[in-house]
């Protein structure tokens, strides 16, 4: 009998309806009672995947597995219509529940459908190649100036275009904020001195390891 294996964080009733269907027809594998090595193998060696995790659906191009996505609509999927989109796989494999009026034989049908793993592999090695020839770019372009160096080194304008222009930057200046307010307290207040040091220690720690 074929194999399906299965998983889903989103569909519970749907799943419930899929594995009485499917069932007596076939061997059904959930995957979410898998260990990591019997998950990566029951993926590799099913014949069939039902799921509405992404990763699940990730490895199973990378395995050459044929499967059926469930989207979790509302909850990330337009991630999955990228995935399609860049690997190339049937659009009719990105499956949206909501509007399937009988979801049991559009699954069926999906089931007759090969998937293209020349194809896909083609795709999936041309991105690769696009995303080694970026990070080989970017590890080459010249370093700002003042970055590595700390940051009173910079200029007042470097400091403020890095804030606006960096996430991190504009934490580590939260944190500096908050160093100067725990030195004034330090300075003046007799009180919990211990515990100020040590978020004073805190803060310089996290300040010198990003030499900000």
């Amino acid at each position: 009998r074929m194999t399906i294996a299965y998983n889903s964080f989103y569909h519970e009733d749907l799943l419930s309806q899929l594995l009485e269907t499917f069932g007596n027809e076939y061997d059904m594998i959930d995957l979410c009672l898998c260990d990591t090595y019997q998950w990566l193998s029951t993926i590799r060696d099913a014949d069939f995947v039902i799921s509405d995790s992404f990763h699940v659906v990730c490895f199973s191009l990378i395995l050459g597995t044929p499967f059926a996505c469930l989207l979790p609509e509302g909850k990330g999927e337009a991630r999955f219509v990228s995935l399609q989109q860049q690997m190339g796989y049937d659009e009719c494999r990105n499956i949206y529940p909501s509007q399937a009026d009988d979801i049991i034989s559009l699954i069926r049908s999906i089931m007759q459908v090969p998937l293209d793993v020349e194809f896909i592999y083609a795709n999936m090695q041309h991105h690769r190649k696009v995303a080694h020839d970026w990070l080989q770019s970017a590890l080459k372009s010249p370093v700002p100036q003042w970055v590595g160096s700390p940051y009173h080194r910079a200029s007042r304008s470097e400091k403020k275009q890095e804030v606006l222009n960096n996430p991190a930057a504009r934490k580590l200046l939260v944190v500096r904020r908050k160093l100067r307010v725990v030195k004034l307290f330090l300075a003046v207040s007799p009180f919990g001195r211990s515990f100020l040091k040590r978020k004073k220690a805190f803060y310089v720690e996290i300040l010198d390891r990003m030499a900000w």
